[in-house]
């Protein structure tokens, strides 16, 4: 799996950019290097387009399951904060973006996203995620715009603590992976998590993911021509 990052609601996720699998955590002020995210989207699903019509397969599962040696990775695009890409300025960004969910799943390339309230996702994106989770609200009236109903179980109001949009809908309990009183600690532990899978898959020579990096601001001419 390679995991890209829109961090829109701050620095908190910058910690996951040391995990092998993610190939990067951009945030709402790097608009070149969301486009460029999107654009390696758009050129990866083209040619799985092609992969998967010369091979004759309906989706990536299916491809992967027949060749087991040469599998392509999962591409999953985290946004957080989808709210952030309804402003004017990602007005093209979001259009494209768009376009990748409704196309994307079949090849490989899923969204997960989060948002503050159910109306900063726009309805047509809101129509194409199938699996949706929230967490408690103080007016129940607001569950129904996210799980698609009115919810028959209570929702207690404890952190991390939500509903499911499956029919019918269940309740879920979300908890972080180390003790959250002192963030400091949960810091150190991802720190130490993300170093131990590092070298685990290193090991294990593992493929790591195309890197959408931040553009150096000087480029040796030796290295340029090196790329020729």
């Amino acid at each position: 799996v390679w995991i890209y990052v829109l961090s829109f609601a701050g620095r908190g996720l910058d910690i996951l950019e040391n995990l092998p699998h993610v190939g990067a955590v951009i945030r709402s002020s790097e608009l070149e290097r969301i486009r460029r995210l999107i654009g390696f989207l758009q050129d990866t699903l083209e040619e799985r387009k092609t992969v998967l019509g010369n091979a004759r397969m309906l989706d990536l599962v299916e491809y992967n399951s027949a060749n087991p040696d040469k599998p392509l990775p999962l591409i999953c695009v985290f946004i957080d904060n989808f709210a952030e890409l309804r402003d004017s300025s990602f007005e093209n960004e979001l259009s494209e973006l768009e376009k990748l969910i409704e196309g994307g799943r079949t090849y490989g390339i899923s969204f997960m996203m989060t948002a503050l309230q159910s109306n900063s996702v726009p309805f047509k994106i809101m129509n194409l995620i199938e699996q949706r989770l929230t967490l408690f609200m103080p007016d129940r009236s607001e569950y129904s715009a996210v799980i698609g109903r009115m919810p028959s179980l209570e929702v207690e109001s404890i952190p991390g603590r939500g509903l499911t949009s499956t029919n019918p809908s269940l309740l879920f309990q979300i908890a972080l992976p180390e003790d959250g009183s002192k963030k400091n600690d949960l810091s150190r532990y991802f720190e130490k998590t993300a170093q131990n899978l590092k070298e685990a898959w290193q090991n294990k020579n593992g493929t790591s993911p195309v890197r959408i990096d931040i553009l150096p601001l000087w480029v040796n001419l030796s290295d340029l021509l090196k790329t020729t």
